[in-house]
Order: C-alpha cells, then sequence, then structure tokens
C-alpha cells in the first residue's frame, strides 16, 4: 500500500510518469521513479487548503569562521561528568570544558545537508575511557547512532585542558593519537571487551620533536562501568548556551521519507544518489539525469533490498497497479 501511495505522489506531483513508458524499463526508472521521492530536491509540502498552507522558508548555508558540528551535551550530562571525573587543583573555568563531541570542523555546505536530518536531534554517547597527561583530560566516547561520524579517528569530550602554548582543547586530540602510537595503550581503549583485567595503561610518551616533550600519561578502560551521556546535535554556530540551551539550527526542509531513508542502514547510498539527483537536475534535462546517476540508482536499490528496514518500499505492485499509475 506504502508503495503504492509513493508512486502515486512520486508521478502525479513531481511530473516523472514519462520515465515510465513502457514494462521493459520498469525494472530500472519504476526503482527511480519510487527512490526520488526522497531526494530533497523533491520534497514538498503535503497540499493543503490555500488558506493554510505554510509559507516554506528558503534554506541558506551561512559560512561562519572556525565553526563545527559538534554533539553538545545537556545540563545533566555536564553536572554527571563533573562529579564523576573532577579535575583537582585551582583550576580556571576557561581551561575546563565538559561540554561537546566535535563531529566536524569548518563543514561545508555538503556536509550539513547530508546531516541535516540528524541536527537539532537528541544523541546518546556511550563513555569508552579516560586519557590524561600533565596538560589535558578527555573521555574517549562512541555516539549511539552510528550515522554520526566524527572526523576525528578518536570521538572525544575534552574535559581539561592547560590552555597555553600548544596545549588549547585541540590538544586532546593529538593526545589520543599520542597514545594510540603506544601499541600497549591502544589495545586498552578496547581491552574490556577481549580481556576485563587489562584496564589500565600508564606510561611515558615520547617527545614529539619541536613540538611537545615526553610527557607522562594514562588511559583507563571505562566500559565495563556503562556510562552513558546526552546531548544534542548542533552546528556550533547556531546552538544557544544561554539558561535554556538549544540548538536554533532551521533544517533545510522536514521530509518525513528522506529522514526514513537516512535512517536506514541505506544512508550513505541514499546520500549519494540525492546529491547526484540534485546536481544533475540543475545541470542537464531531465533524460540526462536519469541515465546519468543510474550506477548511483542501482547502488541504493541493491542495498535496500538487502535490508529489512525498507521493506516497506520494497513491496512490488502490480503491473495492473503500475499501469494504471502511469495512465493515470
Amino acid at each position: 500500500m506504502l508503495g503504492h501511495l509513493v508512486r502515486r505522489h512520486l508521478i502525479r506531483g513531481h511530473g516523472l510518469s514519462k520515465f515510465v513508458p513502457c514494462k521493459q524499463e520498469r525494472n530500472f526508472t519504476g526503482a527511480l521513479s519510487l527512490l526520488a521521492l526522497s531526494a530533497v530536491s523533491f520534497c514538498q509540502e503535503e497540499e493543503q487548503p490555500e488558506q493554510v498552507k505554510p509559507v516554506k522558508k528558503k534554506w541558506t548555508f551561512n559560512q561562519v569562521p572556525n565553526d563545527y558540528m559538534a554533539v553538545f551535551l545537556d545540563e545533566d550530562s555536564v553536572k554527571a561528568l563533573k562529579e564523576r571525573f573532577p579535575v583537582g587543583g585551582e583550576i580556571g573555568e576557561n581551561k575546563l570544558h565538559y561540554d561537546h563531541m566535535t563531529v566536524v570542523f569548518q563543514p561545508s555546505e555538503e556536509k550539513v545537508l547530508a546531516d541535516d536530518d540528524m541536527l537539532t536531534e537528541e544523541c546518546v554517547l556511550h563513555v569508552i575511557g579516560i586519557a590524561k597527561d600533565e596538560h589535558c583530560s578527555a573521555l574517549l566516547v562512541v555516539p549511539e547512532n552510528p550515522h554520526i561520524i566524527s572526523e576525528n579517528s578518536f570521538p572525544h569530550i575534552t574535559l581539561y585542558s592547560e590552555g597555553k602554548d600548544h596545549y588549547e582543547s585541540k590538544y586532546s586530540n593529538i593526545l589520543f593519537h599520542r597514545l594510540a602510537d603506544e601499541p600497549a595503550a591502544v589495545r586498552v581503549f578496547k581491552s574490556f571487551k577481549d580481556s576485563p583485567k587489562d584496564l589500565k595503561w600508564e606510561g611515558d610518551l615520547p617527545l614529539v620533536p619541536g613540538i611537545y616533550p615526553s610527557t607522562r600519561a594514562t588511559f583507563i578502560n571505562l566500559e565495563h562501568e556503562q556510562l552513558t551521556i546526552r546531548g544534542t546535535y548542533c552546528l556550533a554556530s547556531t546552538w544557544d548556551s544561554n539558561d535554556s540551551p538549544r540548538c536554533t539550527y532551521q533544517r533545510e526542509n522536514e521530509c518525513s521519507f528522506c529522514k526514513f531513508m537516512k535512517g536506514g542502514p541505506c544512508r550513505k547510498e541514499f546520500i549519494a544518489w540525492e546529491n547526484c539527483i540534485n546536481i544533475r537536475k540543475d545541470e542537464e534535462s531531465s533524460n540526462d539525469f536519469v541515465d546519468r546517476c543510474g550506477n548511483q540508482t542501482i547502488d541504493l536499490k541493491n542495498c535496500c533490498d538487502q535490508h529489512e528496514y525498507y521493506s516497506l518500499i520494497n513491496n512490488d505492485e502490480s503491473d495492473d497497479t503500475e499501469e494504471e499509475l502511469v495512465n493515470e
């Protein structure tokens, strides 16, 4: 039934019936027609009475210097981390962080659009362990949502940084890489699953010539504690951190079908197909975009066919139903 409604909405609402001219092409173009509904460029408001139809705001991308996409922790999570991982001594507030996990620094318009459906959404982070030396401390974390992928090899939350010389907050990322160069240390990153007894590494990290001297560091695996924290995925430039922190990012649109497609295991294939469709429709004739996005269409269709998540749109319609839709 859903497949029938999707085809009906697509063919009637977007003028793609010419792409389904005969049964011989139905295997290819029928799949394209069904999936094309989910392209952002095709997502439109459902028809409403003229007097209540909302005015759709045009989405614009504003490049802000030093902007970044991150999971910003809620107040309860920040409080919990400060209680569980206090930093001793006299520490200035400007050196304490406890507030976010960076996903991408200085994101492109393409990246923001790719993650558009997840921005403003709550995200759960699982704490894997804590790394520290005399200059900083940071938590190694893993997002529960597999589609939120940090550009950092070791997604983390900086708790404290010394804040001088080369030891700003970004040093926490460098610390994890220095630890990763020590085979015995990097094994502890996920040792709980293999050897619950081996949960701590401590040793001297060699100097980084001309930048960082040798330092005494530790990493403690905390997976057995099953700590989770929560936050909101947002652009830093749209994160309002005042009395009631919230993400003010305005999504490009609220296409529920796009969100459904991106929410499944074929997210990567869908975004590649969606990008191709949008580019080709801007640059070429309709027939060209159908032909030239064929590989992306096939990759997406094959992926969807392999996962039960997409079973609602994989149900084949009868020939009579297809012909009825094309001829209407």
